[in-house]
């Protein structure tokens, strides 16, 4: 009917503009019913579904409503296929198209599926242990899986328009080698990266000391480690310079030992000392760390030298060693104003001979 008009008769690459319209117009339809089936069987599947298992039935159905719905669409493009008239060698791209998508679409729902399983199953297990390393091969798992699934899709795609995979493989076999050597450093870093993961040397949000940088860690991958420094900078380490260095972790210590020397006057007695000792360790009760010792250390160039250390036990990252560090000190200036005990502080002594 639509092509007794002479606009819509027009013949464009094989097909008149009426043929056109019909195509776009059976795959709007096509839409509309793949979204109204779908959301049926949502509604129906909700209500037969009991409480305990909603969590399950909607991330089932966040991983599978997409694939579902190119499924539908791709049958719907291999029926939309009669609609026109096609060369030989337009049909052959437009079946070679369909296959391509069917199996990507097969490769979609096998990698949600995976994602599914951990979603479900292994997420749940990780935020239930009590380290963080279960949460870190997750997350590095999932970058793993994105990689491998836009490399099959890749190479998927390839074959589909006729490009011999074996050959390609092959070629990339062959210069391999040379690959390798422009690649060290990237190889390196993914070894270094695996080191770590073995090791357990440190977690994301752990605080550490590392190649100068000292921060917390917030993210981890095979290739580099990001680390946001105290003063707001984020750092991006290699990971093989990570596995080549000493790296300290302030967060995984089951305590802190606070070591001070405090320098008093030459003119200090020895029973001042002595109440001195008696304050230091009388502080180390009130604000609640263990007291490890007080000792008359040295006689110095301008002080009598006192070696204090704490054992603080309460410490889980720098913001709480900054914060005990604060308290013990501002405690020991007020009690040692308190005393009249005097810090020392460089002096010289001139003597002039007339």
């Amino acid at each position: 009917m639509l092509e007794a008009v002479p606009f819509f008769s027009y013949v464009f690459f094989g097909n008149s503009i009426a043929r056109y319209l019909i195509f776009i117009a059976f795959l709007v339809v096509l839409a509309v019913v793949v979204k109204l089936i779908y959301l049926g069987l949502k509604k129906i599947l909700s209500k037969i579904s009991t409480e305990d298992r909603k969590t399950l039935r909607e991330n089932l159905f966040d991983a599978l409503e997409e694939p579902i719905i190119v499924l539908i669409a791709i049958f719907g493009l291999q029926i939309a296929k009669g609609i026109l008239i096609l060369a030989e060698k337009a049909s052959n791209i437009y079946s070679s198209t369909i296959k391509i998508l069917f199996t990507v679409l097969l490769v979609w729902v096998v990698y949600r599926a995976i994602i599914l399983l951990i979603v479900i199953y292994l997420k749940p297990r990780a935020e239930k242990s009590k380290g963080k390393f279960d949460d870190q091969i997750i997350l590095m798992f999932r970058k793993a899986l994105n990689w491998i699934f836009v490399l099959v899709i890749v190479l998927i795609v390839l074959k589909g328009f006729g490009f011999n995979i074996s050959v390609l493989l092959a070629g990339l076999g062959i210069g391999g080698l040379a690959i390798a050597f422009a690649a060290q450093e990237t190889l390196g870093n993914l070894l270094g990266g695996i080191t770590l993961f073995a090791d357990r040397a440190f977690e994301i949000r752990d605080f550490i000391s590392v190649a100068g940088k000292t921060g917390t860690v917030e993210d981890m991958s095979l290739r580099s480690t990001k680390i946001r420094t105290l003063d707001g900078t984020l750092v991006t380490i290699p990971n093989k310079t990570i596995a080549n260095e000493n790296v300290e972790n302030y967060t995984k210590r089951k305590s802190y030992f606070y070591k001070i020397t405090i320098g008093l006057t030459y003119g200090t007695s020895a029973e001042k000392i002595k109440e001195a000792q008696k304050i230091l360790e009388k502080i180390a009760r009130d604000v609640g760390v263990e007291f490890v010792r007080a000792s008359f250390y040295s006689f110095g160039d301008f002080s009598l030298n006192l070696d204090v250390a704490y054992n603080i036990k309460d410490v889980k990252n720098y913001q709480d060693v900054v914060g005990w560090r604060n308290k013990i000190n501002m405690e020991i200036l007020k009690r040692f104003n308190k005393a009249k005990l005097d810090f020392a502080f460089p002096t010289q002594t001139i003597h002039l001979k007339k």
